[in-house]
């Protein structure tokens, strides 16, 4: 079973992943994954940040 990387990340630390990836496309598309599995605002603003990359 492939483990998700970001599964137990709290959105502090996807933000840090998303600024410190440097629009690196397996990162983003790893982000952009986990973030369709979260509904708060700063998660919904975070995957609007990484569509755009």
């Amino acid at each position: 079973m492939e483990q998700r990387k970001y599964f137990k990340y709290r959105i502090n630390e996807l933000e840090e992943a998303y600024k410190n990836g440097n629009g690196d496309i397996a990162i983003l598309e790893e982000l952009e994954e986990k973030l369709h599995h979260r509904s708060t605002q700063r998660a919904r603003k975070l995957l609007d940040a990484v569509k755009e990359h």
